[in-house]
């Protein structure tokens, strides 16, 4: 998962900017854990966050596969942005030897179809 939240954030309105920075005595780790686990999202609950996203702020929900000795294979990536499925895409990358390659971009109901049908037939070993 992978947010872009503006200050004033109806999902996370105050997050701990300071979190793993040199001045975080004042962080209460157990609560801003909770709020960070709050804010995982799948291809099933998306839609409610979705509602709940400002026009400068979106969501991707992501997975990444390697291959032997840590080699790419595969990076798909489904970004949610605010109103309604029309605007979401989805980018598929090939692992090349030093870099990700795009090898495709689509939007509205056929970027819902191509995401969701790679991420939800994942298998973890």
């Amino acid at each position: 998962m992978q947010y872009q939240l503006s200050d004033n954030s109806a999902l996370y309105s105050s997050p701990p900017l300071t979190f793993l920075g040199s001045d975080r005595s004042q962080i209460n780790y157990p609560d801003t854990y909770q709020k960070l686990k709050d804010l995982f999202i799948d291809t099933e609950t998306f839609e409610a966050t979705q509602s709940a996203l400002k026009n400068d702020e979106f969501a991707a929900i992501s997975f990444t596969t390697f291959g032997e000795d840590r080699a790419r294979k595969e990076r798909v990536v489904y970004v949610v942005n605010s109103g309604d499925d029309s605007t979401n895409e989805c980018i598929i990358y090939n692992g090349e030897e030093s870099e990700w390659v795009m090898t495709s971009r689509s939007t509205g109901d056929s970027a819902k179809t191509s995401c969701f049908e790679k991420i939800q037939t994942f298998t973890f070993y």
